[in-house]
């Protein structure tokens, strides 16, 4: 009867072990996706210090003021600041293609 007993304990120590592990990747993800948040929200805030720049700034950065406009209205589960990465870079590949 003890080896059944230990063998249960056993068990649960198991059930309680890949339960903390559990918890414990769902804490990482939501504090990744927290971080993630914020990191664009700062971005976001980045974006009104854009538009104080003028036209030929901004041009010479790679982007209009329309694209700040336009990605700093993105639903903040989208990175913006990516996409006006790739804005910038698509601008300046078609440049060097005239």
């Amino acid at each position: 009867m003890s080896v059944a007993y230990g063998h249960h304990e056993h068990a649960r120590t198991g059930y309680r072990a890949s339960r903390v592990g559990w918890i414990g990747k769902l804490a990482r993800g939501l504090r990744r996706a927290l971080e993630a948040y914020s990191e664009r929200r700062i971005n976001r805030a980045a974006f009104d210090t854009m538009l104080e720049l003028d036209d030929r700034m901004l041009n010479d950065i790679g982007v209009s003021r329309h694209d700040v406009r336009w990605a700093s209205n993105l639903p903040l589960s989208v990175n913006a600041a990516m996409e006006l990465e790739q804005i910038a870079r698509a601008r300046k590949h078609s440049q060097y293609k005239l």
